[in-house]
């Protein structure tokens, strides 16, 4: 796969990408955008980017963990208060899993 031609097209050409994971089916990548919150993913075999969690703030583009069924992260809903969170891809269900 060429991460050139991934990009081609897209809004990624145009933001600078912090971090990337691709998900172990080869299928998609999933990424971090400078100063933007959210957590994103593009087809590998190219195309436009979609956004996974728009709760992955700024400050944690480092702060999350991909799985085949979703991806743990650092929910900031309540500043004074972060949290552990999974995002179950299927049902879209966010649990949040104690403290940080």
């Amino acid at each position: 796969m060429e991460i050139d031609s991934i990009f081609t097209g897209n809004s990624f050409t145009e933001s600078y990408i912090l971090r990337s994971v691709e998900l172990l089916d080869g299928n998609w990548l999933y990424v971090t955008k400078q100063n933007v919150a959210g957590l994103w993913r593009i087809p590998t075999q190219g195309g436009d980017e979609s956004l996974v969690l728009s709760q992955l703030h700024p400050v944690d583009w480092n702060n999350w963990a991909l799985t085949s069924n979703g991806v743990y992260f650092v929910d900031r809903a309540m500043p004074d208060r972060p949290e552990i969170a999974f995002l179950e891809f299927a049902s879209r269900r966010i649990t949040r899993l104690g403290g940080v």
